[in-house]
Protein backbone atom coordinates (compact mmCIF):
# COMPACT_ATOMS: atom_id res chain seq x y z
CA UNK A 1 0.00 0.00 0.00
CA UNK A 2 3.18 2.68 0.92
CA UNK A 3 4.55 1.21 -2.19
CA UNK A 4 1.58 2.43 -4.50
CA UNK A 5 0.39 5.58 -2.82
CA UNK A 6 4.40 6.97 -3.09
CA UNK A 7 3.18 6.13 -6.87
CA UNK A 8 7.18 3.93 -7.33
CA UNK A 9 8.76 7.40 -6.77
CA UNK A 10 11.88 5.47 -7.59
CA UNK A 11 11.21 5.64 -11.31
CA UNK A 12 11.40 9.46 -11.39
CA UNK A 13 14.52 9.49 -8.71
CA UNK A 14 16.45 7.51 -11.42
CA UNK A 15 15.95 10.14 -14.32
CA UNK A 16 17.23 12.72 -11.93
CA UNK A 17 20.05 10.26 -11.13
CA UNK A 18 20.79 8.84 -14.41
CA UNK A 19 21.95 12.36 -16.83
CA UNK A 20 22.23 9.67 -19.85
CA UNK A 21 18.86 7.89 -21.22
CA UNK A 22 20.93 4.63 -21.52
CA UNK A 23 18.41 2.33 -20.08
CA UNK A 24 15.08 2.20 -17.99
CA UNK A 25 13.70 0.72 -15.48
CA UNK A 26 10.81 -1.85 -15.65
CA UNK A 27 9.17 -3.30 -12.11
CA UNK A 28 6.92 -6.14 -11.82
CA UNK A 29 4.56 -6.24 -8.36
CA UNK A 30 2.01 -8.70 -7.15
CA UNK A 31 -0.12 -8.97 -4.27
CA UNK A 32 -3.43 -9.80 -2.89
CA UNK A 33 -2.86 -13.91 -2.48
CA UNK A 34 -1.19 -16.22 -0.50
CA UNK A 35 0.28 -18.23 -2.93
CA UNK A 36 3.60 -17.40 -3.46
CA UNK A 37 3.91 -19.49 -6.81
CA UNK A 38 0.69 -17.81 -8.03
CA UNK A 39 2.04 -14.00 -6.64
CA UNK A 40 5.32 -14.99 -8.29
CA UNK A 41 3.66 -16.14 -11.82
CA UNK A 42 1.49 -12.78 -11.16
CA UNK A 43 4.08 -10.32 -10.78
CA UNK A 44 6.30 -11.89 -13.97
CA UNK A 45 3.07 -11.58 -16.20
CA UNK A 46 3.22 -7.48 -14.96
CA UNK A 47 6.74 -7.54 -15.57
CA UNK A 48 5.98 -8.68 -18.95
CA UNK A 49 3.35 -5.97 -19.99
CA UNK A 50 5.68 -3.23 -18.36
CA UNK A 51 8.28 -4.16 -20.75
CA UNK A 52 5.39 -5.06 -24.08
CA UNK A 53 4.40 -1.18 -23.12
CA UNK A 54 7.90 0.27 -23.30
CA UNK A 55 9.34 0.32 -20.19
CA UNK A 56 10.40 2.80 -18.32
CA UNK A 57 7.46 2.26 -15.92
CA UNK A 58 6.02 -0.08 -13.32
CA UNK A 59 2.88 -2.38 -13.19
CA UNK A 60 1.07 -3.84 -10.25
CA UNK A 61 -0.61 -6.50 -10.13
CA UNK A 62 -3.30 -6.85 -7.26
CA UNK A 63 -5.48 -10.71 -7.52
CA UNK A 64 -8.86 -10.05 -8.99
CA UNK A 65 -8.26 -6.75 -10.08
CA UNK A 66 -7.49 -4.51 -12.71
CA UNK A 67 -3.48 -4.12 -13.42
CA UNK A 68 -2.13 -0.60 -12.23
CA UNK A 69 0.23 1.51 -14.39
CA UNK A 70 2.84 3.84 -13.00
CA UNK A 71 5.41 5.99 -14.71
CA UNK A 72 5.70 5.42 -18.58
CA UNK A 73 7.02 9.41 -18.72
CA UNK A 74 9.29 8.44 -22.15
CA UNK A 75 8.31 7.76 -25.32
CA UNK A 76 9.56 4.24 -25.97
CA UNK A 77 13.27 4.01 -28.14
CA UNK A 78 13.72 2.42 -30.98
CA UNK A 79 15.03 -1.01 -30.82
CA UNK A 80 16.30 -1.89 -34.27
CA UNK A 81 16.96 -6.06 -34.06
CA UNK A 82 17.33 -8.23 -36.91
CA UNK A 83 17.36 -11.29 -34.72
CA UNK A 84 13.83 -10.28 -32.60
CA UNK A 85 12.49 -9.88 -36.20
CA UNK A 86 13.98 -13.23 -37.46
CA UNK A 87 13.10 -15.30 -34.45
CA UNK A 88 9.55 -13.86 -34.64
CA UNK A 89 8.90 -14.80 -38.25
CA UNK A 90 10.60 -18.22 -38.07
CA UNK A 91 8.14 -18.52 -34.44
CA UNK A 92 4.70 -17.24 -36.92
CA UNK A 93 6.07 -19.77 -39.64
CA UNK A 94 5.98 -22.77 -37.59
CA UNK A 95 2.31 -21.65 -36.48
CA UNK A 96 0.97 -20.85 -39.88
CA UNK A 97 2.65 -24.35 -41.09
CA UNK A 98 0.56 -26.27 -38.19
CA UNK A 99 -2.67 -24.30 -38.73
CA UNK A 100 -5.58 -26.62 -40.80
CA UNK A 101 -6.37 -22.89 -42.03
CA UNK A 102 -5.14 -19.40 -41.12
CA UNK A 103 -7.27 -16.16 -40.58
CA UNK A 104 -6.03 -13.34 -40.35
CA UNK A 105 -8.45 -9.90 -38.71
CA UNK A 106 -7.53 -5.92 -38.15
CA UNK A 107 -9.48 -3.86 -35.60
CA UNK A 108 -13.03 -2.77 -36.10
CA UNK A 109 -13.28 0.47 -38.14
CA UNK A 110 -10.19 -0.96 -40.23
CA UNK A 111 -7.70 1.74 -41.49
CA UNK A 112 -5.06 1.61 -43.88
CA UNK A 113 -2.11 0.53 -41.80
CA UNK A 114 -4.82 -2.53 -40.26
CA UNK A 115 -5.73 -3.32 -43.58
CA UNK A 116 -2.19 -2.90 -44.98
CA UNK A 117 -0.46 -5.32 -42.46
CA UNK A 118 -3.43 -7.97 -43.17
CA UNK A 119 -2.79 -7.97 -46.91
CA UNK A 120 1.52 -8.27 -45.73
CA UNK A 121 0.48 -11.16 -43.80
CA UNK A 122 -1.76 -13.09 -46.49
CA UNK A 123 1.24 -12.60 -48.36
CA UNK A 124 3.68 -14.09 -45.51
CA UNK A 125 1.28 -16.98 -44.92
CA UNK A 126 0.79 -17.39 -48.84
CA UNK A 127 5.14 -17.67 -48.89
CA UNK A 128 5.60 -19.91 -46.02
CA UNK A 129 2.77 -22.34 -46.22
CA UNK A 130 1.48 -23.03 -50.07
CA UNK A 131 -0.78 -25.34 -49.01
CA UNK A 132 -2.24 -23.69 -46.27
CA UNK A 133 -5.74 -21.71 -47.01
CA UNK A 134 -5.47 -18.36 -45.76
CA UNK A 135 -8.39 -15.20 -45.45
CA UNK A 136 -8.78 -11.97 -44.50
CA UNK A 137 -12.01 -11.16 -42.29
CA UNK A 138 -12.79 -8.66 -44.33
CA UNK A 139 -16.48 -6.51 -44.26
CA UNK A 140 -17.00 -3.40 -45.64
CA UNK A 141 -18.90 -1.75 -42.74
CA UNK A 142 -16.75 -2.34 -40.88
CA UNK A 143 -14.01 -0.14 -42.70
CA UNK A 144 -13.13 3.89 -42.60
CA UNK A 145 -14.17 5.22 -45.36
CA UNK A 146 -11.21 6.00 -46.88
CA UNK A 147 -9.79 2.76 -46.51
CA UNK A 148 -12.86 1.31 -48.04
CA UNK A 149 -12.71 3.41 -51.35
CA UNK A 150 -9.27 2.65 -51.25
CA UNK A 151 -9.43 -1.33 -51.23
CA UNK A 152 -12.75 -1.58 -53.59
CA UNK A 153 -10.49 0.58 -56.31
CA UNK A 154 -7.27 -1.63 -55.81
CA UNK A 155 -8.64 -5.02 -55.81
CA UNK A 156 -11.30 -6.17 -58.37
CA UNK A 157 -14.14 -8.54 -56.85
CA UNK A 158 -12.68 -11.27 -58.15
CA UNK A 159 -9.88 -10.73 -55.90
CA UNK A 160 -11.62 -9.49 -53.01
CA UNK A 161 -13.10 -12.67 -53.18
CA UNK A 162 -10.35 -14.80 -53.42
CA UNK A 163 -8.31 -13.03 -50.34
CA UNK A 164 -11.38 -11.96 -47.84
CA UNK A 165 -14.14 -13.93 -45.90
CA UNK A 166 -17.17 -12.36 -44.17
CA UNK A 167 -16.59 -12.61 -40.00
CA UNK A 168 -20.24 -14.86 -39.93
CA UNK A 169 -18.94 -16.97 -42.34
CA UNK A 170 -15.34 -17.25 -40.89
CA UNK A 171 -17.14 -17.54 -37.42
CA UNK A 172 -19.18 -20.37 -38.99
CA UNK A 173 -15.88 -22.51 -40.49
CA UNK A 174 -13.16 -21.81 -37.93
CA UNK A 175 -12.39 -24.95 -36.07
CA UNK A 176 -10.19 -26.26 -33.35
CA UNK A 177 -6.80 -26.68 -35.63
CA UNK A 178 -7.47 -23.23 -37.39
CA UNK A 179 -4.92 -20.18 -36.62
CA UNK A 180 -6.47 -16.64 -36.54
CA UNK A 181 -3.83 -13.72 -36.37
CA UNK A 182 -4.92 -10.55 -35.33
CA UNK A 183 -2.67 -7.19 -36.57
CA UNK A 184 -3.00 -3.56 -35.39
CA UNK A 185 -4.72 -4.41 -32.37
CA UNK A 186 -4.34 -6.52 -29.29
CA UNK A 187 -7.50 -5.99 -27.40
CA UNK A 188 -10.58 -7.84 -27.55
CA UNK A 189 -13.38 -4.82 -27.30
CA UNK A 190 -11.14 -3.28 -30.42
CA UNK A 191 -11.49 -6.48 -32.60
CA UNK A 192 -13.71 -6.04 -36.06
CA UNK A 193 -15.59 -9.06 -34.84
CA UNK A 194 -14.68 -10.36 -31.14
CA UNK A 195 -17.14 -13.01 -31.83
CA UNK A 196 -14.36 -14.89 -33.80
CA UNK A 197 -11.69 -14.49 -31.41
CA UNK A 198 -14.03 -16.12 -28.89
CA UNK A 199 -14.18 -19.30 -30.57
CA UNK A 200 -10.63 -19.31 -31.67
CA UNK A 201 -8.19 -21.98 -30.02
CA UNK A 202 -4.97 -20.49 -31.61
CA UNK A 203 -4.47 -16.57 -31.81
CA UNK A 204 -1.17 -14.90 -32.96
CA UNK A 205 -1.09 -10.91 -32.37
CA UNK A 206 0.78 -8.50 -34.41
CA UNK A 207 0.48 -4.64 -32.78
CA UNK A 208 2.34 -1.33 -32.67
CA UNK A 209 0.35 -0.43 -29.91
CA UNK A 210 1.03 -0.17 -25.63
CA UNK A 211 -0.21 -3.28 -23.81
CA UNK A 212 -3.05 -2.46 -22.79
CA UNK A 213 -5.34 -4.22 -19.74
CA UNK A 214 -7.90 -5.36 -22.41
CA UNK A 215 -5.39 -7.43 -24.00
CA UNK A 216 -6.21 -11.21 -25.52
CA UNK A 217 -5.76 -13.61 -23.12
CA UNK A 218 -3.13 -16.44 -23.53
CA UNK A 219 -2.68 -15.93 -27.65
CA UNK A 220 -0.18 -18.85 -28.43
CA UNK A 221 2.14 -15.52 -30.31
CA UNK A 222 2.31 -11.95 -29.21
CA UNK A 223 4.59 -10.05 -31.21
CA UNK A 224 3.87 -6.45 -29.43
CA UNK A 225 6.47 -3.93 -30.56
CA UNK A 226 5.39 -0.23 -29.55
CA UNK A 227 8.81 0.99 -30.82
CA UNK A 228 7.33 0.10 -33.96
CA UNK A 229 5.70 3.10 -36.17
CA UNK A 230 3.23 0.61 -37.37
CA UNK A 231 1.80 -3.38 -37.65
CA UNK A 232 2.57 -2.49 -41.66
CA UNK A 233 6.37 -2.05 -40.42
CA UNK A 234 6.68 -5.16 -38.25
CA UNK A 235 4.68 -7.32 -40.87
CA UNK A 236 7.31 -6.17 -43.42
CA UNK A 237 10.35 -7.17 -41.23
CA UNK A 238 8.85 -10.62 -40.68
CA UNK A 239 8.46 -10.88 -44.51
CA UNK A 240 12.38 -9.55 -45.18
CA UNK A 241 13.83 -11.79 -42.30
CA UNK A 242 11.23 -15.02 -43.40
CA UNK A 243 13.42 -18.18 -43.74
CA UNK A 244 12.49 -18.36 -47.49
CA UNK A 245 11.30 -16.06 -50.68
CA UNK A 246 8.05 -14.16 -50.15
CA UNK A 247 6.71 -11.71 -53.24
CA UNK A 248 4.19 -9.07 -52.46
CA UNK A 249 2.43 -7.58 -55.60
CA UNK A 250 2.91 -4.30 -55.95
CA UNK A 251 -1.01 -3.60 -55.47
CA UNK A 252 -0.22 -4.83 -51.76
CA UNK A 253 2.68 -3.15 -51.00
CA UNK A 254 1.54 0.11 -51.81
CA UNK A 255 -1.10 -0.45 -49.44
CA UNK A 256 1.44 -1.16 -46.31
CA UNK A 257 3.10 1.58 -47.05
CA UNK A 258 -0.43 4.09 -47.50
CA UNK A 259 -0.55 2.53 -43.73
CA UNK A 260 2.89 3.54 -42.90
CA UNK A 261 2.54 7.15 -44.09
CA UNK A 262 -0.51 7.62 -42.42
CA UNK A 263 0.79 6.14 -38.97
CA UNK A 264 3.66 8.40 -39.36
CA UNK A 265 2.17 11.19 -40.79
CA UNK A 266 4.02 11.43 -43.85
CA UNK A 267 7.21 10.63 -41.54
CA UNK A 268 6.50 13.18 -39.18
CA UNK A 269 5.96 11.66 -35.68
CA UNK A 270 7.09 8.23 -34.30
CA UNK A 271 9.06 6.76 -37.08
CA UNK A 272 13.27 5.77 -36.82
CA UNK A 273 15.46 3.84 -39.15
CA UNK A 274 13.85 0.61 -39.28
CA UNK A 275 10.83 2.80 -40.64
CA UNK A 276 12.42 3.79 -43.58
CA UNK A 277 14.38 0.59 -43.93
CA UNK A 278 10.96 -0.72 -44.09
CA UNK A 279 9.60 2.00 -46.56
CA UNK A 280 12.33 0.84 -48.80
CA UNK A 281 11.68 -2.79 -49.11
CA UNK A 282 8.44 -1.98 -50.00
CA UNK A 283 9.72 0.26 -52.85
CA UNK A 284 11.69 -2.84 -54.06
CA UNK A 285 8.44 -4.59 -54.22
CA UNK A 286 7.27 -1.63 -56.72
CA UNK A 287 5.14 0.25 -54.24
CA UNK A 288 3.83 3.79 -55.81
CA UNK A 289 3.95 6.37 -53.75
CA UNK A 290 1.97 8.68 -55.44
CA UNK A 291 -0.82 6.09 -55.56
CA UNK A 292 -0.80 5.63 -51.67
CA UNK A 293 -0.49 9.41 -51.31
CA UNK A 294 -3.75 9.53 -52.80
CA UNK A 295 -5.39 7.07 -50.48
CA UNK A 296 -5.18 9.31 -47.63
CA UNK A 297 -6.10 12.36 -49.77
CA UNK A 298 -9.77 14.12 -48.54
CA UNK A 299 -12.88 15.11 -49.88
CA UNK A 300 -14.54 18.81 -49.71
CA UNK A 301 -17.01 18.04 -47.56
CA UNK A 302 -14.06 16.48 -45.01
CA UNK A 303 -12.09 19.66 -45.41
CA UNK A 304 -15.03 22.00 -44.33
CA UNK A 305 -15.70 19.76 -41.20
CA UNK A 306 -11.72 19.91 -40.41
CA UNK A 307 -12.23 23.45 -40.42
CA UNK A 308 -14.97 23.78 -38.45
CA UNK A 309 -13.74 21.56 -35.46
CA UNK A 310 -10.57 23.40 -35.36
CA UNK A 311 -12.12 26.64 -35.27
CA UNK A 312 -13.58 25.60 -31.59
CA UNK A 313 -10.20 25.09 -30.26
CA UNK A 314 -9.27 25.94 -26.55
CA UNK A 315 -5.76 25.22 -24.75
CA UNK A 316 -6.46 24.00 -21.80
CA UNK A 317 -2.27 24.39 -20.94
CA UNK A 318 0.70 25.56 -22.36
CA UNK A 319 1.29 23.61 -25.83
CA UNK A 320 -1.73 21.15 -25.57
CA UNK A 321 -5.12 21.97 -27.97
CA UNK A 322 -8.18 20.48 -27.07
CA UNK A 323 -11.05 21.08 -29.96
CA UNK A 324 -14.51 19.55 -30.41
CA UNK A 325 -16.81 18.71 -32.96
CA UNK A 326 -20.23 20.04 -32.68
CA UNK A 327 -22.34 18.05 -30.07
CA UNK A 328 -25.28 17.22 -33.22
CA UNK A 329 -22.93 15.83 -35.92
CA UNK A 330 -21.61 12.58 -36.29
CA UNK A 331 -18.16 12.17 -37.29
CA UNK A 332 -16.06 9.11 -38.12
CA UNK A 333 -13.76 8.26 -35.30
CA UNK A 334 -11.14 8.48 -38.49
CA UNK A 335 -11.45 12.02 -38.19
CA UNK A 336 -10.99 12.96 -35.00
CA UNK A 337 -7.86 11.34 -35.53
CA UNK A 338 -7.06 13.17 -38.71
CA UNK A 339 -8.13 16.23 -36.82
CA UNK A 340 -5.81 15.47 -33.79
CA UNK A 341 -2.65 14.78 -36.41
CA UNK A 342 -2.98 18.33 -38.67
CA UNK A 343 -3.30 20.11 -35.11
CA UNK A 344 0.18 18.75 -34.23
CA UNK A 345 1.69 20.09 -36.81
CA UNK A 346 0.66 23.87 -35.97
CA UNK A 347 3.63 25.94 -34.40
CA UNK A 348 4.26 25.87 -30.43
CA UNK A 349 1.34 22.60 -30.12
CA UNK A 350 3.18 19.86 -28.20
CA UNK A 351 -0.27 17.70 -27.99
CA UNK A 352 -3.65 17.70 -29.54
CA UNK A 353 -7.03 15.93 -28.43
CA UNK A 354 -9.88 15.76 -30.37
CA UNK A 355 -13.58 15.15 -29.03
CA UNK A 356 -16.69 14.10 -31.32
CA UNK A 357 -19.97 11.89 -31.25
CA UNK A 358 -19.47 8.98 -33.43
CA UNK A 359 -22.48 7.44 -33.11
CA UNK A 360 -25.89 8.13 -31.08
CA UNK A 361 -24.92 6.84 -27.87
CA UNK A 362 -21.09 7.29 -28.25
CA UNK A 363 -18.27 10.20 -27.89
CA UNK A 364 -14.95 9.36 -29.03
CA UNK A 365 -11.77 11.11 -28.27
CA UNK A 366 -8.52 10.76 -30.17
CA UNK A 367 -5.11 12.65 -29.56
CA UNK A 368 -1.65 12.91 -30.97
CA UNK A 369 1.43 14.23 -29.21
CA UNK A 370 5.39 14.99 -30.55
CA UNK A 371 7.07 12.90 -27.67
CA UNK A 372 6.57 15.11 -24.74
CA UNK A 373 3.22 14.38 -23.65
CA UNK A 374 1.80 10.51 -22.96
CA UNK A 375 -1.52 10.54 -24.84
CA UNK A 376 -1.53 6.41 -24.22
CA UNK A 377 -1.70 7.66 -20.04
CA UNK A 378 -4.55 10.56 -20.21
CA UNK A 379 -6.68 7.88 -22.49
CA UNK A 380 -6.25 4.97 -20.19
CA UNK A 381 -7.96 7.29 -17.57
CA UNK A 382 -11.00 7.01 -19.75
CA UNK A 383 -10.35 3.11 -20.16
CA UNK A 384 -8.95 3.74 -23.91
CA UNK A 385 -5.30 3.43 -24.83
CA UNK A 386 -2.85 3.29 -27.99
CA UNK A 387 0.47 4.15 -27.81
CA UNK A 388 2.63 6.73 -26.40
CA UNK A 389 2.29 9.54 -29.31
CA UNK A 390 -1.03 8.28 -30.60
CA UNK A 391 -4.44 7.14 -28.41
CA UNK A 392 -8.21 7.07 -28.06
CA UNK A 393 -10.86 5.96 -25.95
CA UNK A 394 -14.43 6.38 -26.65
CA UNK A 395 -17.46 7.54 -24.25
CA UNK A 396 -20.26 5.18 -24.20
CA UNK A 397 -23.64 6.04 -23.49
CA UNK A 398 -23.05 9.62 -23.36
CA UNK A 399 -24.54 12.31 -24.98
CA UNK A 400 -23.02 15.30 -24.17
CA UNK A 401 -19.90 16.33 -26.27
CA UNK A 402 -19.43 19.61 -23.48
CA UNK A 403 -19.51 17.07 -20.43
CA UNK A 404 -16.92 15.12 -22.01
CA UNK A 405 -14.46 18.12 -22.84
CA UNK A 406 -14.77 18.97 -19.29
CA UNK A 407 -13.32 16.00 -18.19
CA UNK A 408 -10.75 15.47 -20.16
CA UNK A 409 -9.57 19.37 -20.13
CA UNK A 410 -10.13 18.18 -16.10
CA UNK A 411 -7.91 15.26 -16.74
CA UNK A 412 -5.08 16.80 -19.12
CA UNK A 413 -4.49 19.74 -16.67
CA UNK A 414 -4.10 17.73 -13.78
CA UNK A 415 -1.43 14.99 -16.21
CA UNK A 416 0.25 18.16 -16.95
CA UNK A 417 0.91 19.89 -13.59
CA UNK A 418 1.91 16.17 -12.17
CA UNK A 419 4.70 16.29 -15.35
CA UNK A 420 5.75 20.25 -13.92
CA UNK A 421 5.88 19.55 -10.44
CA UNK A 422 8.18 16.44 -11.27
CA UNK A 423 10.15 18.87 -13.62
CA UNK A 424 9.94 16.46 -16.68
CA UNK A 425 8.71 19.49 -19.00
CA UNK A 426 8.59 23.17 -18.27
CA UNK A 427 6.29 25.80 -18.97
CA UNK A 428 3.37 27.35 -17.11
Amino acid sequence: DEILKDRFSLLDDLKEEKEDNDFTLSIGIASGIDNYNRLFEMASKALDVALSRGGDQAVASTYEDNLQFFGGQTETKEKKNSVQSRVMSNSLKALVEEAKNVYIMGHNIADLDAIGSALGLYCFVKGVAKNTPVKIIYDEFKLENKTKKAFKATFTKEQINEMCIAPSEALDKIEPKDLLIVTDFHSLETAMYPNLIKKAEHIAIIDHHRRSMTSIDNPEFSYIEPSASSASELVVEMIRYASCQIDVPEDIATFMLAGIILDTNYYRNHIGARTYDASYILKTFGADNNLADSFLKVELEEYALKNSIMSRATYPCAGVLLTYASNDEIVEQAMLARVATEALQISGINASFVIGRISDRVIGLSSRSDGSISCQLICETFEGGGSYTAAAAKFKDSTNVDIVRKRVEEVIKQYVNGLRQKKIIGGD
